[in-house]
């Protein structure tokens, strides 16, 4: 019959086992094009888990940016279960150059159209010449003094 290791000596062989830089299995998941490298570290079978955990880890490439493309980043985080496939990251990138492409074109449109919009604006003036010393009178509007005028 069998003996089962007791609590001293598992709580030793735990002890042992956290020195050892191979208690996580590391498993290569993929890359992206910025060169950054995806990992899934899985714990050894020696150490009992509470849950079945996995951790997920990033080696970065020889880039500048700090961030990993979103699509990583939610897989790193934990909020999706697989991986990003690459045509998934490619098409991700094109919608989301359309939307900036789209972005561009309606803010060179909206620029365009100020200089319109303020020739259609009214001209305004007040009664009273004298801002500073007068309380401001009943504002005036030119174009309408002058159809007025023309209809009587």
């Amino acid at each position: 019959m069998n003996r089962r290791p007791g609590v001293l000596t598992f709580i030793w062989r735990n002890f042992l086992d956290s020195f050892n830089r191979e208690r996580f299995q590391r498993t290569f998941v993929g890359s992206d094009e910025e060169g950054n490298k995806y990992y899934e570290l899985i714990k050894s079978k020696r150490i009992v888990n509470r849950h079945n955990e996995h951790y997920r880890g990033f080696v970065p490439g020889n880039t500048s940016s700090q961030l990993p493309p979103p699509e990583w980043l939610t897989w790193l985080r934990g909020i999706r279960k697989s991986p990003p496939t690459p045509e998934e990251v490619l098409a991700n990138r094109q919608a989301s150059e359309e939307i900036a492409e789209k972005v561009e074109k309606l803010e060179r449109d909206r620029m365009n159209e100020i200089p319109d919009n303020t020739k259609k604006m009214p001209y305004m003036e007040a009664t009273s010449d004298d801002f500073d010393s007068q309380p401001r009178g009943f504002p005036r509007y030119v174009e309408y003094d002058k159809q007025q005028s023309g209809m009587s």
